[in-house]
């Protein structure tokens, strides 16, 4: 089967299990685990992408669209939980990992040990969100999740590129090294990703195309990426950083750039992620091609590496969870219950899949077999069936024993501040503009009233069909006002993103809504 019909194949699969997924209430990235074990059993089913291009092509967009769920407010309100998750708890795991390792795996050496730790320590945050999709979630957890699984990434992956270079190049793991190479990546990254950020808004702003914008904004990630990686930088602080700078100074009137945007990396995550499930499983397959009946035993140790990311993780909350309850500077772990939670939530996805299938068959100054390759992608493996398929299918089960509240009405109150900000923001705009006659003048409460239901989901195309409809000596007019109004109230909305405490994920959801609005009256 050639790749490009394997490619075909896998995405359409992705297509299926998604919808599966949603008509069952059961969350599509544990399911994709069945697919990618599934894989490694079928004849035939060879994708033969090169292990140095692995990287490259599943990485940036898999951070760009993490980094697309958060803001530099974000981070600055909740930096506590990047130091004590994204930092800490990845470290934390990935040591533990590599001393485990080190002793159920005779011979591993520390790189080696070191690779696989720091491939399975930062859990995938939007395999917790598809979870959470299927099921009332505390918000408050889901945001520091999501927090802790930004930057996670970039400590994994400086790791496991330090503890990769030391194989390849046979030199020890220096500590005093691997501070000061991620030091200088770091600046070196935050250079190339603001000088890029500024590039791509320029020719956003210049040009007339909603498609060669939204084009424009996929090149970001990929060219942030490259140019870091190019200049031995870290890439994943450079993607992260110029996602978060070009969107801190977007357009509010960049509506349709944004929709269709939003649009090609939906379709892009799903068919990135069914790759990467056919990659290990094909990976997988040639496991099982090389050992046969010698795979078991890789299977009992894996098994036991997921073991101790639970038991790991679960401990670091916990002790967490007690320093937390004195000082109250984290929003989440604040019970035993919600450790439970948040260790159910420490799901492993797309990056350690990313990670594993893009390590060599030959390592080393000489091109030497690596025969830890295939035990770490059976550990992988049995990381993805214990932490995504078994914890993402009882999470439901689960949150319905603990009794941990979705906090839906927090959620909703954010949302109603959300818009009432955008409303009041739009009727200060309209009441400004000149000349209005008594009629209209008559009609602008009940028409910003329309729009902010609008903005709570409601019937967008009925608001618009009645508003339009009434008053037909000030039609023109009328449809006017609606384009201020809504002008105004993306530009608070996108404001309150980079000012305000409310939850990234929920002023996207509103300005979703108000993009969509703009869009029909553009139209008529």
């Amino acid at each position: 089967m050639s790749a490009l019909i394997m490619i075909m194949v896998l995405t359409l699969v992705t297509v299926i299990i998604v919808e599966v997924g949603n008509r069952v209430r059961l969350p599509w990235p544990a399911l994709m685990v069945l697919v990618g074990l599934a894989i490694a059993w079928v004849p035939g089913s060879h994708l033969g992408l090169p292990s140095n291009l692995v990287l490259p092509l599943l990485l940036p967009p898999l951070l760009y669209t993490a980094a697309e769920r958060t803001s530099w407010q974000m981070f600055r309100r909740k930096w506590r939980s990047i130091v004590y998750f994204a930092m800490g708890l990845t470290l934390v795991t990935a040591f533990v990992v590599t001393g485990v390792s080190w002793l159920i795996y005779p011979g591993i050496g520390l790189p080696a040990a070191l690779i696989l730790g720091a491939a399975v320590a930062p859990p995938d945050p939007v395999a917790v969100e598809a979870v959470s999709r299927t099921m009332p979630f505390p918000r408050r957890i889901l945001a520091v999740l999501q927090t802790e699984g930004l930057f996670n990434d970039a400590v994994a992956l400086v790791l496991f590129e330090v503890a990769l270079a030391a194989l390849t190049t046979g030199h020890d793991i220096s500590p005093r090294e691997l501070l000061g190479d991620f030091l200088v990546g770091m600046v070196l990254a935050t250079v190339v990703a603001f000088g890029l950020a500024s590039v791509i808004r320029w020719i956003v702003r210049e040009s007339e195309s909603a498609a060669a914008s939204a084009a424009a904004t996929i090149v970001l990630p990929y060219a942030a990426y490259l140019a870091a990686d190019a200049m031995n930088a870290s890439g994943v602080l450079a993607v992260v950083i110029a996602t978060l700078e070009y969107r801190r100074t977007e357009s509010p009137d960049d509506v349709e750039e944004r929709l269709v945007r939003s649009s090609f990396w939906e379709v892009a995550e799903l068919i990135l992620t069914g790759l990467a499930f056919g990659l290990i499983g094909e990976g997988f397959q040639n496991v099982l091609h090389d050992y046969g009946q010698a795979v078991w035993p890789m299977v009992w140790q894996g098994t036991l590496i997921a073991v101790t990311l639970l038991v790991t993780r679960a401990g670091y909350l916990f002790a967490l969870m007690t320093w937390n309850k004195r000082k109250r500077a984290l929003a989440a772990p604040k019970s035993a219950r919600e450790v439970l939670i948040m260790t159910w939530g420490g799901m492993r996805g797309l990056l350690t899949l990313a990670l594993v299938v893009s390590l060599p068959a030959t390592i080393g100054p000489h091109d030497d077999y690596f025969p830890w390759r295939a035990k770490i992608i059976v550990a992988s493996c049995m990381v993805l069936v214990v932490t995504l398929l078994f914890a993402g299918l009882t999470l439901p089960f689960v949150m319905r024993r603990v009794g941990l509240d979705s906090e839906g009405d927090q959620e909703h109150r954010q949302e109603l501040e959300l818009v009432k900000l955008a409303g009041h923001r739009a009727y200060l705009a309209v009441t400004q503009m000149p000349d209005l006659p008594e009629a209209v003048i008559e009609r602008i409460d009940s028409l910003v009233e329309q729009m902010e239901s609008g903005l709570l989901d409601r019937s967008i195309q009925q608001t618009l069909d009645e508003d339009l409809a009434a008053r037909h000596a000030h039609r023109a007019l009328l449809h006017d006002v609606h384009i201020v109004a809504l002008g105004a109230a993306r530009e608070a909305i996108i404001e309150a993103r980079n000012s305000s405490p409310i939850d990234p994920f929920i002023v996207d959801r509103v300005l979703s809504r108000v993009d969509r609005q703009s869009s029909l009256y553009r139209r008529h």
